[in-house]
């Protein structure tokens, strides 16, 4: 990456280095540099992969975005994480435009570059970060006692259960896209592979 920060909309990863990777993206560390310094916290921003990503994968990620952004606004989501900001693929353009697009792609976040920061104009979302990490952690690591294990499975199934009221399938349930919030609250996060199926009523 750049040796100056990459800046997404009003978000700036944290030392340009990757926290994580998933099936066809890049997770980084932001901060918002809107906020004061005092009140400063870190984001997790997710970046496709745009050397290798398919169209197929273009349309999960806007899907993805789709998907999270319908649980963020349902009353009593305790259950997943919400998007504060985001960029999505334009899907309608032509198929053999799509190496057209990429380069011209670069050279937008080539020539909007500053003093300061490299400006991207590339598809991303931010979400919270979660500072007690993934629950795979926990697993490998057995610290967590017995009455944190129902805790923690009682409020996933929950959480399940909270998905399916919103005709929303994950998909991808397992430890990895399970993380901990700062008071253990697990959250389901990665909904690349989600779908949202319709109600009895066809809807």
């Amino acid at each position: 990456m750049s040796s100056k920060p990459l800046k997404f909309g009003n978000y700036i990863l944290v030392n340009n280095e990757e926290f994580g990777r998933g099936a066809y993206g890049q997770i980084c560390l932001a901060t918002n540099e809107c906020e004061k310094e005092s009140e400063k916290k870190l984001y997790i921003i997710k970046i496709p992969k745009f050397n290798s990503i398919s169209q197929e994968e273009e349309k999960l990620f806007n899907d993805e975005i789709d998907i999270i952004n319908i649980l963020s606004h349902t009353n009593n989501n305790k259950f997943t994480s919400i998007i504060y900001d985001f960029k999505k693929f334009n899907l309608e353009r032509k198929k053999q435009k799509k190496k057209e697009d990429k380069n011209e792609i670069k050279k937008q976040e080539e020539s909007k570059e500053n003093k300061n920061v490299i400006i991207m104009d590339t598809p991303y979302y931010i979400m919270d970060y979660f500072s007690k990490g993934i629950l795979q952690d926990y697993i490998e690591s057995f610290e967590l006692e017995e009455i944190h294990k129902k805790f923690i499975f009682k409020r996933l199934i929950e959480g399940f259960q909270f998905l399916h009221n919103n005709n929303i399938c994950h998909l991808d349930i397992k430890p990895l896209n399970i993380v901990m919030d700062k008071d253990f609250w697990p959250v389901i996060i990665d909904f690349g592979f989600s779908k949202k199926f319709r109600d009895e009523n066809g809807i």
